[in-house]
């Protein structure tokens, strides 16, 4: 919506991989390494859901203990904890995601968002192709977590002017900007009071 109805947009909140950035200090062989790791640890579902997700889809809507260990082993990998994810999370809001998807038997409907963002024209795309390029010229804050998709080995920049540079190349109107302490890939739920904060502070003088 900031891309295509700009008028209209107030502003643009995001935490996420459009965020944050990675150590700047990594010879380039390396940084190669590292994202080629982490497509390899980590894009395995995402590959999974965007060219076969009715494949996927059968098996999760037919067993309530594969739906359980599918979600839960991102819940797990992408949140920032010591090894207990119950330290982050109530066992009875995890139970209430993965229900939320068996009762609605929405396993498989779920996925095809990964299968339709990555085809165009009814062609496979490599995912940066069907990404908008346009910049964003809304006002922009970004709110940064350090354990997004299991990057503990490798945190989010401490050097603010650093890790602001990567979101600036996609919004240049980017106005508040914000390395969080703690958190992972779900923020609003792991870190509720850090995520609201920032949106609170950066809301504020948009009113």
């Amino acid at each position: 919506m900031a891309l295509e109805d700009a008028a209209h947009v107030t502003a643009l909140h995001l935490e996420g991989v459009d965020c944050v950035g990675t150590p700047s200090n990594l010879a380039p062989i390396a940084a190669a390494v590292i994202a080629s790791v982490h497509v390899a640890h980590n894009g395995g579902y995402q590959e999974i859901q965007s060219t076969k997700p009715q494949t996927v889809g059968h098996a999760l809507s037919d067993s309530p203990v594969g739906l359980a260990s599918w979600i839960i082993d991102k819940w797990y990998t992408w949140s920032d904890h010591d090894g207990d994810l119950e330290k982050d999370y109530a066992k009875d809001d995890l139970l209430t995601n993965i229900m939320i998807y068996w009762v609605t038997n929405s396993a498989a409907s779920s996925a095809r968002l990964y299968y339709e963002v990555r085809h165009v024209n009814g062609a496979l795309a490599e995912w940066r192709a069907v990404r908008p390029y346009s910049r964003v010229s809304v006002p922009t804050g970004c709110s940064g977590f350090p354990s997004q998709y299991d990057r503990r080995d490798y945190p989010l920049l401490a050097d603010t002017p650093a890790a602001r540079k990567r979101a600036e190349d996609r919004y240049k109107n980017l106005v508040d900007f914000k390395l969080n302490p703690h958190g992972g890939h779900f923020a609003a739920l792991e870190q509720p009071t850090l995520w609201m904060d920032h949106i609170r502070t950066f809301l504020h003088d948009r009113r």
